[in-house]
């Protein structure tokens, strides 16, 4: 993915939670999505079809291994 392109997100982000995503530097977007763990896997994948919401002061990132299509999830603790 290049620098200049923000990570793609799908429409069921809410527009408080894309902003949230959208204040985490793009670097680091890509490593948290590239680094989730998968329990059918058991190692690290790719977060793909991502879609995300707020649950208090944290995002939740809901989506599927980008592997074996299993549901993953990865939460931003305290955003602010």
């Amino acid at each position: 993915m290049s620098e200049d392109k923000p990570v793609l997100i799908n429409n069921d982000f809410p527009p408080q939670a894309a902003l949230l995503w959208n204040k985490i530097p793009q670097d680091k977007q890509q490593l948290i999505l590239n680094n989730v763990y998968c329990v059918q896997c058991c190692v690290a994948v790719t977060m793909v079809n991502i879609s995300g919401l707020l649950e208090g002061s944290s995002l939740v990132l809901k989506g599927s291994c980008g592997v074996c299509g299993g549901h993953v999830a990865r939460v931003i603790e305290e955003l602010n």
